[in-house]
């Protein structure tokens, strides 16, 4: 599961980096003028997507990462549904946040059904 999620990161970075000009469209939106933005933003998705491969090699000792994707997917579900609520974005855009929010699910029944590592990172609030 977190290879595909990783996979989902790297679709969207392909799409947004290679093929803007064909994909910005079909979401209702103009293609990005602001490279310096759209770069940031293509690095952070590549990076949470390395970040899920990564996790999903050893679950138990990287639950700090599935957190944060956790944490991440949730906050790209929010600010979508705002902006598309505020009519900064379309639907169809905010509609791919449903794929963020069913990889937030999974995650999430990840952390609820695996231990706690030793080896975590983050324990008892604090920093190995």
């Amino acid at each position: 599961m977190f290879s595909l999620a990783a996979l989902f990161n790297l679709s969207a970075v392909l799409l947004l980096g290679i093929f803007q000009e064909q994909t910005m469209p079909i979401l209702g939106m103009e293609p990005i003028t602001n490279t310096a933005f759209l770069h940031l933003f293509l690095a952070l998705v590549l990076v949470f997507g390395a970040g899920y491969y990564v996790a999903g090699r050893d679950i138990e000792k990287n639950r700090n990462i599935i957190w944060l994707g956790a944490g991440g997917k949730s906050l790209v579900v929010v600010l979508l549904t705002i902006h598309a609520v505020l009519g900064n974005i379309s639907w169809e855009l905010a509609s791919v946040g449903l794929g963020d929010a069913l990889f937030m699910l999974l995650f999430l029944r990840v952390l609820k059904r695996t231990p706690h590592s030793q080896n975590s990172g983050l324990t008892q609030g604090t920093v190995k």
